[in-house]
This record gives structure tokens, sequence and C-alpha cells, in this order.
């Protein structure tokens, strides 16, 4: 089966910015962390988010973004760290192979 986006429920499109989220609010997210862009919820913050309501408050939707885990450095940190716990362990692994050997 498909995963869905941790925000909205749509079909999620792969993990952007550190969780699977749909195309739209991948770009949603990015457009807002980019900008600096800051919203009003015009009713008491807790607008429902999903396929059909998500685009109808910036605001609530955000908030889900970011409440469910979403960084704006997720992709930058995560690619790093598992580029160097990669080389480090296999390094290592290599290592203990020829001490051991």
């Amino acid at each position: 089966g498909h995963i869905e986006c941790v925000v909205c429920g749509d079909k999620s499109s792969g993990k952007h910015y550190g969780q699977f989220t749909c195309e739209g609010c991948k770009s949603f997210f990015k457009r807002s962390v980019r900008r600096n862009l800051s919203y009003t919820c015009r009713a008491n913050r807790n607008c429902p988010i999903d396929q059909h309501h998500r685009n109808q408050c910036q605001y609530c939707r955000l908030k889900k973004c970011l409440k469910v885990g979403m960084r704006r450095e997720g992709i930058g940190i995560s690619f790093v760290l598992q580029f160097f716990f990669t080389r480090c362990v296999l390094g290592f692994v290599w290592f203990s192979f020829f001490y051991y050997f």
C-alpha cells in the first residue's frame, strides 16, 4: 500500500523535511519556512487539516506540519548524518576485520 502524508492524509510522495508528506504539504512547508511567513487563524487554532480542508487555514496547516515533526533542516542534516554514519561504521567494520583475522 502507499504511505500517507502525515499532515493531510493524501498520498505521500516520499520523505520531505524529515517526514512522509505529499507534494502539496512539502511545497507549502518549504514556502512558509523559506519566506518566514506568519499566518493567522480566523477560527480557534484547531482547524481540521485533511485533503479537502488543507488549503483553508494556513496557520493550522503549518502548526500541524511542525507538530508532526517536519524540520526546516530535515534534508541536509539527515543526509550528512547518514553519510558520516555509514562512513564511520563501514570503516570500523573493515578495521576490526583486519584486526581479528
